[in-house]
């Protein structure tokens, strides 16, 4: 929790700033940690929030823009929804009751301490549509015109889209469907969410 905090994932505030208190509890996390899981159902916030359906990239959709000899990172996407500002008008409903885990400072400020979800909550309905809405709006940011355009130069560099549809005259399965490519006809690097 401390780190959540330091982070600024949540932020302490006053009793009478909260609506409602998300249920929260911990989990071992191999020998010598915990994991801490926040639950939006028990309040019932869950029930009175909305998100929509929305596919999620998967395996075969990264395939189709992999060839052979490509270089792949995985990247951990773990505290990928607390990148995500969470509504102001949600905060005052994600609230947090600290007492028991900070109770030294619980009992200098009317023996409660309590703080409000400032990013996207864990165990929030909302929280995966929200951050799977905001990753292309970061990934444009990421390949800003600072580091991607025409000219191998840039990171994300190219200076010809190549097209290998099916049907077309050249096609071959084993190239992807597009790929930019750089001045040197290598691909160029790409983001893939």
């Amino acid at each position: 929790m401390e780190k959540v905090l330091h982070n600024g994932y949540v932020k302490i505030a006053s009793p009478g700033q909260i609506r409602s208190l998300m249920y929260m509890f911990d989990v071992p996390k191999g020998d010598s940690d915990i994991r801490m899981v926040y639950d939006g159902s028990k309040s019932g916030l869950n029930d009175c929030s909305w998100a929509p359906w929305f596919p999620l990239p998967t395996v075969e959709t990264m395939c189709r823009t992999l060839e052979s000899g490509y270089w792949c990172a995985d990247n951990d996407y773990g505290e990928h929804f607390l990148n995500f500002p969470l509504s102001s008008k949600l905060q005052q409903y994600c609230g947090l009751d600290l007492s028991q885990l900070f109770p030294e400072e619980a009992g200098r400020v009317e023996n409660m301490l309590t703080a409000v979800w400032v990013r996207n909550a864990m165990g929030l309905k909302q929280s995966p549509y929200a951050a799977v809405q905001g990753s292309p709006r970061t990934k444009t940011v990421v390949r800003s015109s600072a580091c991607m355009g025409k000219g191998s130069k840039k990171p994300f560099g190219w200076t010809k889209l190549q097209k290998n549809y099916p049907g077309s005259q050249g096609y071959n399965s084993s190239f992807a469907l597009v790929a930019k490519i750089d001045d040197e006809g290598l691909v160029a690097a790409e983001l893939h969410q």
